[in-house]
């Protein structure tokens, strides 16, 4: 088959009407074509003019035969239509004014050869490994919606015998398996991933048991008190040896929870060896998810402190003698109650069961004083409903009742002290901006009492804490409480505390914390004129020289000023030692 190749570029005249350009072509263009496979083009060296139009010709064009009408124009419109076939001189696709002024002297005689067929390339013993999609790429992603897999350049060969599996990364879909041996695997660059910077480089890391994480830390400190006996004329201060043990619980369950702070700690006064005394707290919380939207909620909480043998709670001896020790008061309770969330409304109940125990008193002429009259249970329900209206806001109420019986019926002044109460109140957990959250409510309670000689005790009750991280090195912590009290004072119902305390911590370097804590508390009694301010404050420097080992050093100042002559004093401690974390 003839060879058809090459194409002139288009004329300037390819605007003229298509009647105009096949009249052209008709009578200018000539064909010939050789034998064999090779086609001659000739152009014609008659030029071809273009007149004015006549009024009596009915054409513009010069050079045509005069016979040519507009009939035979039409006709001609089409070269190729029926009785205008071309010559056998016509080269297809040329066009008909290739020999316009416009284009210089036309080529003559241009004589092209048949186009040969490309060779078939040469086998090659070494063929290149397909091209396949980069797994991150938007085509293996597509792919891997689709369920097919995009397989590893870097992977071991496919052992099975099937054929191999190519993916073309322009198309997104499998490819042949037979690839072009000019494919070739474009080499995968390894991903440099920077080093997780660590913000608490000397925090403990702690001891994991079953996917619990357990962090241990063991405090021993050396250094003087001045008053330990936390009396208004203190005879003589003390060395004291103080020794605390903690430890910090945390789950790493994908369901459920458990965490807890635990503590306890026992101050020895070489001096004042009477005057030694332990305290604690700790508390030990569970979640148990039932269904996403059901859990069971677990707690359990214990509170070892002394009483200062000032104390009011203390009865007064006889003429001239002294509580010589600081009698222990224990307290330890659970908690067990449910959880329902119905899209963004939360409901839930808890019930609460606490017991307190006393210690007996020695006064100083060997008399003692019985105070398991004041030992007594506690019984509690809580109800509370939340609606989360955004992450950083959940509005909330909460309603407690609750119940104490005493072991004995009256106690040691003749008073009955079990009673009953009741509690509102209202608030939200927030979350202001990212550095501010926290949570504030306010409410009422009362709480009346079994003996009818004891008054009500009543009063507005407002919680809040809130949590400021101005800067990742400083942290301000507020807090403020309401409570009722029990108390075993002549004539008073009980006691009502009001506790705010601030804390502000910032570090210096990674391993260099400085921290100051200030605790305000007002405790007054209802059915007495009996008011009693407490007020401490204390600065803490801690060194951080490796994540087991640490180096504190704090002072405290202590000041309670109260209504009832005898009872204000003044303490100062001063302690400096070596904090051991696992």
């Amino acid at each position: 088959m003839p060879s058809i190749v090459g194409r002139r570029r288009p004329s300037l005249l390819a605007g003229l009407p298509a009647a105009l350009l096949a009249a052209a072509a008709a009578a200018q263009t000539v064909f010939a074509q050789d034998a064999g496979s090779t086609l001659r083009v000739i152009d014609s060296p008659s030029p071809l003019t273009i007149a004015p139009p006549s009024t009596t010709s009915g054409s513009g064009l010069s050079g045509l035969p005069p016979a040519r009408g507009i009939e035979e124009l039409r006709r001609t419109a089409n070269p190729f239509a029926p009785g205008s076939e071309p010559t056998p001189q016509q080269t297809f696709g040329q066009s008909p004014f290739t020999t316009a002024p416009n284009y210089g002297r036309p080529r003559q005689n241009l004589i092209l050869g048949p186009i040969k067929p490309r060779p078939a390339p040469r086998p090659s013993a070494r063929q290149l490994p397909p091209l396949e999609a980069y797994k991150g790429s938007k085509i293996a992603r597509d792919l891997l919606k689709r369920g097919i897999r995009v397989t590893d350049p870097n992977a071991l060969p496919d052992t099975t015998g099937g054929p191999p599996k190519v993916f073309d990364p322009t198309l997104g879909m499998p490819a042949p398996s037979d690839a072009p041996p000019t494919v070739a695997v474009l080499p995968t660059l390894p991903i440099r991933v920077r080093p997780k910077v660590d913000e608490t480089p000397f925090a403990a890391t702690g001891v994991e048991v079953a996917n619990v994480r357990f962090r241990p830390t063991l405090d021993a400190y050396a250094g003087y008190d001045s008053n330990p006996f936390r009396i208004e004329a203190p005879t003589r201060g003390s060395t004291e040896l103080r020794t605390d043990g903690a430890v910090n619980i945390q789950s790493e369950w994908s369901r459920h929870e458990l965490k807890g702070d635990l503590r306890l700690g026992y101050a020895d006064f070489i001096q004042v060896p009477k005057a030694n005394r332990p305290d604690g707290a700790g508390t030990l919380t569970g979640r148990i998810d039932v269904t996403r939207d059901t859990q069971i909620d677990l707690g359990a909480r214990y509170a070892l402190t002394t009483q200062r043998p000032g104390s009011p709670e203390l009865p007064a001896g006889t003429a001239g003698t002294t509580v010589t020790n600081q009698p222990i008061v224990f307290s330890s309770g659970a908690t067990l109650g449910a959880t329902q969330r119905f899209n963004r409304l939360e409901l839930s109940l808890k019930g609460t069961f606490d017991r307190t125990v006393n210690q007996n008193a020695t006064q100083s002429d060997g008399t003692i004083i019985d105070l398991a009259a004041n030992n007594f249970n506690a019984y509690g329900l809580t109800g509370r409903a939340a609606y989360e209206i955004s992450p950083k806001l959940k509005p909330f109420v909460e309603v407690t009742a609750d119940m104490r019986r005493y072991d004995q019926q009256l106690d040691q002044n003749g008073f009955e002290r079990s009673s009953n109460g009741i509690s509102a109140r209202g608030g939200a957990t927030y979350q202001v901006t990212s550095l501010i959250s926290g949570e504030a409510s306010a409410g009422y309670g009362q709480r009346k009492y079994e003996d009818p000689r004891l008054s009500n005790l009543n009063g507005p009750l407002v919680d809040a804490s809130l949590i400021y991280t101005p800067t990742p090195l400083t942290k301000v912590t507020l807090r403020g409480t309401t409570a009722f009290e029990e108390t075993n004072v002549a004539n008073a119902s009980g006691a009502i505390v009001r506790r705010l305390t601030l804390e502000i911590s910032h570090s210096l370097l990674r391993n260099v914390t400085l921290s100051a804590l200030g605790t305000f508390q007002d405790t007054q009694y209802r059915g007495v004129t009996l008011d009693e301010k407490y007020f401490a404050g204390t600065l803490r420097a801690e060194y951080n020289l490796t994540r087991t080992v640490a180096v504190r050093a704090s002072y405290t100042f202590e000041k309670l000023k109260s209504t009832t002559p005898g009872s204000d004093y003044t303490a100062n401690v001063f302690l400096l030692g070596l904090r051991l974390q696992r």
